[in-house]
Formats: C-alpha cells, sequence, structure tokens
C-alpha cells in the first residue's frame, strides 16, 4: 500500500518530509509562474502530494522507472492534472521545455556519473527557459573519516526507525555499490557540466 511504503521511506531516507517541504519552499521563494509540473523519480507522489495542495491548477507529469510506484501514486493522487509516465530519468520522453518546475528528489544516486549527467541534462531538456530544477541527492564524505560519521549516523538512524542490526548493515553495505553518494564538489561538477 501506499502507507507501507511511505512509512518504509521516512524511515529509511532522515528528513525526508523535510526534503519535500524545503523543496516546495525554493518554488515558493521564486519568481516562477508554475503551471507544469515534472517530478522525475516521482515514487509514490510525495512532492506531488505536497505541491498540488500549493498549486492546485498546475498540470503534473510523475515520471518513474517503477510501475508498481507510479500505480501507488496514481492510488494517492488521482487522475485530475496528473500524467503518469513510466520511464527512465536519463531518457524521459517528455517534451523539451515543457516544465515550469522539476523535481528530482533522491533519485539519481543509483546512477554512475554518466548516466547521471544524462539524468541532470534530460531535467534540463524539459525545463522551460525560466523555469526551476531542484535536485536532492545523498551527499558523500570527501574523507574516510567523514564516511565513517556518516556511516555510523545513518546506522543509528535506521536502528532508532526499526531496522534490526543485520537489515542495517546490509543497507549500509549498499554505500558505494548499489547507490553513489557524491560529495558537493562532484555534485557541483555534475550540475556545471
Amino acid at each position: 500500500s501506499p502507507e507501507e511504503y511511505d512509512q518504509i521511506i521516512d524511515c529509511t531516507i532522515p528528513k525526508y518530509r523535510q526534503l519535500i517541504d524545503e523543496c516546495l519552499d525554493v518554488v515558493l521563494h521564486s519568481d516562477v509562474n508554475v503551471k507544469d509540473w515534472v517530478d522525475v523519480g516521482a515514487g509514490t507522489g510525495n512532492m506531488v502530494m505536497v505541491a498540488r495542495d500549493t498549486f492546485p491548477d498546475a498540470k503534473y507529469v510523475l515520471l518513474d522507472l517503477s510501475k508498481d510506484m507510479l500505480a501507488l501514486a496514481k492510488f494517492k493522487l488521482g487522475d485530475a492534472n496528473m500524467r503518469y509516465v513510466w520511464g527512465s530519468s536519463d531518457n524521459m520522453g517528455i517534451m523539451d521545455s515543457s516544465a515550469d518546475v522539476v523535481t528530482c528528489i533522491q533519485s539519481n544516486h543509483y546512477y554512475d556519473d554518466a548516466g547521471h549527467a544524462d539524468v541532470l541534462s534530460e531535467c534540463y531538456r524539459v525545463l522551460r527557459p525560466g523555469g526551476i530544477l531542484i535536485t536532492t541527492e545523498n551527499v558523500g564524505a570527501r574523507t574516510e573519516y567523514g564516511r565513517k560519521i556518516q556511516r555510523a549516523r545513518l546506522r543509528d538512524f535506521l536502528l532508532a526507525n526499526g531496522r534490526n542490526e543485520a537489515d542495517a548493515e546490509m543497507f549500509l553495505d549498499r554505500y558505494g555499490v548499489e547507490y553513489k553518494p557524491r560529495s558537493v564538489d562532484e555534485h557541483i561538477r555534475l550540475l556545471e557540466e
């Protein structure tokens, strides 16, 4: 169910709901006239659910690689002003310059640098001139000591949110293998490119 998946996300990504609220806050403080919004890696539609409350007349495109996630999003959001696109964020199949806002919330960390650059290029391609791209990603530490601290903090978060020791360690072992956090410098370089 959407509620079960959302509960898992809330217990896996520290400050996930705060990220969504802050993304909306950036849009609210911009001078963008929000008519069309594309949410890349939309999952169950949490970003759009919050955005829709503030911009009820906007049209939304939710893109995700998972049909199951899109089905959960559709269950939560319905069809009014919504379009659900099953596809990859590095080849969206969405019209050029068709969005005032593009959000990409915690969805690119599975890509290597080349794939991440492709996703960002696609996001810019669908963005209208003067539009706004908001992307949030896991940030990797620059040093081994920093990675050790990050790992300990995430481990504590996972354990405090119901994961057992084995599940927490299994999740943490995905770092750099299944998901690839980048340093702030690497994020900036990819955005500039």
